[in-house]
C-alpha cells in the first residue's frame, strides 16, 4: 500500500473513506466513537430517531451553555455517535443550497439516486444520480393544505428546489429514503457490503479519537497519526498515518480534537495545560447554527400524525396498521421525515412584507438577491424543544409550523472544558445576539401565523383551543410579545458549521482551499466545520459534496506528490 489515511466516521467520513478506497493503492482506517446505526431499528424508521436522544450509546447528549440572549436556557444539541454521524439521526431533508450550482453539479451526481414513490408528474426528477438515495416523504394531511396556503399569499410553488434555479419558493421536500421507505445515512449509502469487503479499508468502531499525533522534530509540525480509546479509563492506542490524518468529526468534535491535539488558540490551550503545537486562533470560533422556532396548533381529527407517538389506546390501534404498511411495503405515514414541506423566502420580499407594514429596511445577509434568509417548515407533529417527544405536549391531533433563521449574524464558539477528551466540550452558539436576527425572526413568525390563518389551511385548525402550550391566538400578540416567544423557544435545527472554516489565516481561517490545516502538514478537515459561513439551507447534502470534492482533491494530490 502506498498511503494510509485515518478519517473519522461521521457523515463526511464514511463518504470519503468509500471514495478513497476505490483506489486499491490507498489504505484507509476509519475510526468511529460509536457503533453501527444498523443495529438500531429507530435509525431505520424515518420519524423514530428522537427516541434515541440522550441515549449515549448512539448520541452524545450535548447541551449548550446558558444562552444569554435566549432567557438563559441551555439547549439540547443532538449529535450522532454512530457510523454516519448525524446523517443517521436527522430529519432527512435533501436540499442542495449550493452557492454555485454549476460548479458543484458534477459532484452532486456522485451521491444522487431518485426513488419515486410519488405522483407521476415528479418522474422527470428521477434521472439524476448513481450512488445516493432519495425519495419523497409522506406529505399528506395538513402539509398539502399548508402548501396551498403558502401559494395563496404569494409564495411561488416549485416542484424541485435542487436545481440551478435555486430554492426560493414552497415545495414538497425530497428526503434520504430508500425504495422501502427507510432512512439512508452516510453509513448505509457508502459503506455497502462490497465496500466493507475492500482489503484496503479498515473500520474500527467504539474507537474515539483522543488526539492527533505530531512529529515536531527539526522544527516541522507534521501530523503522523492519531490516538484513540474505547472509553475514559480504557487503554489508549496509537496508529500511524503514512500519508495524512483527516478529521471528519463535525462542527463540534473536529475543533475539540484539534484543540486537544495542541492546534488552536494558544492562550486557551495553555489554560487547559495542553502543549501548543500550533497557535491557530480560528479553531472553534465562528460557530454558526440555524436557529428555529416552533409554532404548535391543534388540528381536526385525521390531519395529524401525533398518534404515531401513542399516548392513548386508540392511538395504538391507529398506529399498528401503519407500522405494518411500512414494514411490508415501505409506504404510508411512517415514511414521514417529521417536516415534509418547506418554503424558502426573503425577509425583504415586498410581496410578503409590504413596506407599508414593514417600513424598516433590514440588512441583507444573503449571498444574492435570489437567496433566502428565512425557511418555513410544516410538520404533522408537535414539539417546542429539540425533541418531538415531550411530556408537556398536549394529547390529541396537533401540527407544527417552524420558522428557521437561515442567515444569522450571531456567531458562537466551541471551547474545551478540560484536556480530557471524554469530557464534553463547551458549546455556545450565542443565539440571538444581534438585533438583526430578532428582526428577521419576528417577520418569519408573523408570516407563519398569517399562513396558518389562510385557507385552505385555516379550516383545519381548532379555533376554540385555549391550551397555553398552543399558538392558536399568537397572531393577536404584539411584535414585542412575539420577540419574547422567540427568545424563549429558539432552538437548534441541528446545523452547526464553520468552526474550522475555510478562509485565509488572517481572516480567522483554519483550513485552506485544499482543506489542509494552516500551519501544519499532513492534516486535513472534511466536514461542516470547514464551511466559510453557514449555507441558506440544510447541511447534509453540502457535507456529502464536501466529502466527494475532498476525495477528488486528495486522489489528485496523492498521484502528484
Amino acid at each position: 500500500m502506498r498511503a494510509r489515511f485515518t478519517p473519522s466516521a461521521g457523515t463526511a467520513g464514511c463518504a470519503l473513506a468509500a471514495r478513497l478506497t476505490e483506489d486499491p493503492n490507498i489504505r484507509v482506517l476509519l475510526l468511529e466513537a460509536g457503533g453501527s446505526g444498523k443495529a438500531h431499528f429507530e435509525l431505520r424508521m424515518p420519524p423514530a430517531y428522537p427516541r434515541l436522544f440522550h441515549n449515549t450509546e448512539v448520541e452524545y447528549d450535548l447541551f449548550t451553555t446558558e444562552q444569554a440572549h435566549a432567557v438563559g436556557k441551555k439547549r439540547f444539541w443532538p449529535r450522532g455517535k454512530v457510523l454516519g454521524g448525524s446523517s443517521s439521526m436527522n430529519a432527512l431533508m435533501y436540499i442542495y443550497s449550493f452557492y454555485d450550482y454549476e460548479y458543484i453539479a458534477h459532484t452532486i451526481r456522485h451521491f444522487d439516486r431518485f426513488h419515486a414513490g410519488a405522483p407521476s408528474d415528479y418522474d422527470e426528477w428521477a434521472q439524476s444520480g448513481i450512488e445516493g438515495s432519495e425519495g419523497w416523504a409522506f406529505a399528506e394531511f395538513q402539509n398539502s393544505k399548508w402548501i396551498e396556503a403558502c401559494k395563496f399569499i404569494g409564495i411561488p410553488y416549485v416542484p424541485d428546489v435542487n436545481t440551478i434555479a435555486g430554492t426560493m419558493g414552497v415545495t414538497k421536500l425530497m428526503t434520504y429514503l430508500n425504495s422501502m421507505g427507510m432512512r439512508v445515512s452516510s453509513e448505509t449509502a457508502y459503506l455497502t457490503p462490497d465496500v466493507m469487503k475492500r482489503p484496503n479499508l479498515t473500520i474500527a468502531t467504539y474507537a474515539k479519537v483522543t488526539k492527533v499525533l505530531f512529529d515536531t522534530t527539526g522544527g516541522k509540525k507534521r501530523a503522523v497519526g492519531v490516538e484513540f480509546a474505547r472509553g475514559k479509563g480504557s487503554k489508549r492506542y496509537r496508529v500511524k498515518a503514512r500519508k495524512e490524518v483527516i478529521l471528519s468529526g463535525g462542527a463540534v468534535h473536529t475543533p475539540q480534537i484539534l484543540m486537544l491535539s495542541g492546534i488552536g488558540p494558544a492562550e486557551h490551550l495553555r489554560e487547559k495545560s495542553i502543549p501548543v503545537i500550533h497557535d491557530l486562533p480560528g479553531v472553534g470560533q465562528h460557530l454558526m447554527d440555524h436557529g428555529e422556532v416552533n409554532l404548535c396548533f391543534r388540528v381536526k381529527y385525521g390531519e395529524s400524525l401525533t398518534y404515531l407517538e401513542p399516548r392513548r389506546f386508540r392511538d395504538i390501534f391507529r398506529a399498528i396498521p401503519k407500522l405494518l404498511e411500512w414494514l411490508l411495503f415501505g409506504t404510508g405515514p411512517i415514511t414521514t421525515n417529521i417536516c415534509e414541506a418547506a418554503a424558502f423566502i426573503r425577509s425583504a420580499d415586498p410581496a410578503l412584507f409590504p413596506p407599508s407594514d414593514y417600513p424598516e429596511k433590514l440588512e441583507d445577509t444573503t449571498s444574492s438577491l435570489d437567496a433566502p434568509d428565512i425557511e418555513l417548515l410544516s410538520s404533522p407533529l408537535a414539539w417546542k424543544s429539540s425533541t418531538p417527544h415531550h411530556s408537556d405536549v398536549p394529547i390529541g391531533e396537533l401540527a407544527s409550523f417552524l420558522v428557521v433563521l437561515l442567515r444569522p449574524t450571531s456567531t458562537g464558539a466551541i471551547t474545551l472544558n478540560s484536556a480530557d477528551p471524554f469530557e464534553k466540550p463547551i458549546i455556545d452558539p450565542n443565539y440571538l445576539a444581534t438585533q438583526h436576527d430578532i428582526d428577521v425572526f419576528v417577520r418569519g413568525v408573523q408570516l407563519a401565523l398569517r399562513i396558518a390563518r389562510t385557507e385552505p389551511l385555516f379550516s383545519l385548525l381548532d379555533k376554540t383551543e385555549t391550551d397555553p402550550f398552543l399558538d392558536q391566538a399568537l397572531h393577536e400578540r404584539s411584535p414585542l410579545d412575539i420577540e419574547a416567544v422567540i427568545r424563549d423557544r429558539v432552538d437548534t435545527l441541528y446545523h452547526p458549521t464553520s468552526t474550522a472554516r475555510m478562509a485565509p489565516l488572517e481572516a480567522g481561517g483554519v483550513v485552506d482551499a485544499y482543506l489542509r490545516v494552516h500551519g501544519v502538514e499532513g492534516l486535513r478537515v472534511v466536514d461542516a466545520s470547514i464551511f466559510p459561513t453557514i449555507n441558506s439551507g440544510h447541511t447534509t447534502a453540502p457535507v456529502y459534496a464536501v466529502a466527494e470534492k475532498a476525495a477528488d482533491i486528495i486522489k489528485g494530490q496523492f498521484y502528484t506528490i
